[in-house]
């Protein structure tokens, strides 16, 4: 997704998406706009935080961001589960329980904002701490994971920017609020068409109705597999189906694709 900011193509510097990174540039040293403060930014911020002069992160939304549990285990713990592997078998089945079933985010939210504004004690600025804190419920945008964001916060070379952009000049970002910052490169963190499903190629049902134009009105699916009117098109992972475990929730679509694919097989269908 690109913003529809205006003067975006006027600028002059380098510019590239998160999602299409140059790794031919070399950003150290320099000032560096990024707008966005979502999951791509949550990652590389505090990495180029650490190589560019100055960078300046242009945030619309406040974001939830909980600690990233990646703790390695003891070496004690690692040998018990050598000895007896259900151990394993068991954490991973708890853990697995514990992001699972119906109401997760309403069960998981206050212990979710709980973490996230923990973590958000180490930004030692109040005033800049309060301009983290989002104005929406844990759960109700994407999680974010990350260890190194809110730290990041505390580096002198890294300002967050909350006024909106009104304008993009040839070196600059202008705010609503009429200042100017000069940047020599714009990384775009504005993130991804999540909701254009099968846009890469034309998908045509009965009587040759494209399926963009039967999904005008939003993406439709029975279970997220099949959709009415196009016989024999099955997806994985379709529409309104990001939930729980992606792993098991693809496992058990694929299962059911085979059965119905076995089927028309066995009973020599045409759909």
């Amino acid at each position: 997704v690109v913003p529809d900011i205006p003067g975006l193509d006027a600028f002059a510097g380098t510019r590239f998406h998160s999602a299409r990174w140059n790794w031919e540039h070399d950003l150290a040293g320099e000032t560096v706009g990024v707008i966005g403060s979502a999951a791509s930014a949550v990652q590389f911020v505090p990495e180029i935080a650490q190589l560019a002069g100055r960078v300046h992160l242009f945030q619309r939304t406040a974001n939830w961001v909980v600690p990233k549990q990646d703790e390695p285990f003891p070496e004690a713990m690692l040998e018990a589960f050598r000895r007896d592997p259900e151990l394993a078998r068991a954490l991973r089945q708890k853990i697995f329980d514990s992001f699972s079933g119906p109401g997760i985010f309403e069960r998981v939210r206050p212990d979710m904002e709980k973490a996230c504004r923990a973590s958000m004690e180490v930004v030692r600025d109040p005033a800049l701490r309060a301009r983290l804190v989002p104005d929406h419920p844990w759960g109700c945008k994407r999680p974010l994971l990350s260890n190194e964001y809110y730290p990041a916060f505390n580096r002198p070379n890294l300002e967050l920017v909350t006024d909106p952009i009104e304008r993009i000049t040839a070196d600059a970002v202008i705010t609503r609020d009429g200042r100017e910052r000069r940047i020599d490169s714009l990384i775009l963190a504005t993130g991804f068409a999540t909701t254009k499903f099968l846009s890469a190629i034309d998908v045509r049902g009965r009587g040759g109705v494209s399926i963009a134009d039967a999904w005008s009105d939003g993406a439709q699916a029975y279970k997220g597999v099949t959709t009415a009117g196009f016989p024999n098109l099955f997806m994985l992972y379709g529409p309104n189906t990001n939930s729980d475990s992606i792993i098991t929730m693809i496992e058990y679509q694929a299962d059911h694709v085979l059965r119905q694919i076995e089927r028309i097989a066995r009973e020599d269908l045409a759909w």
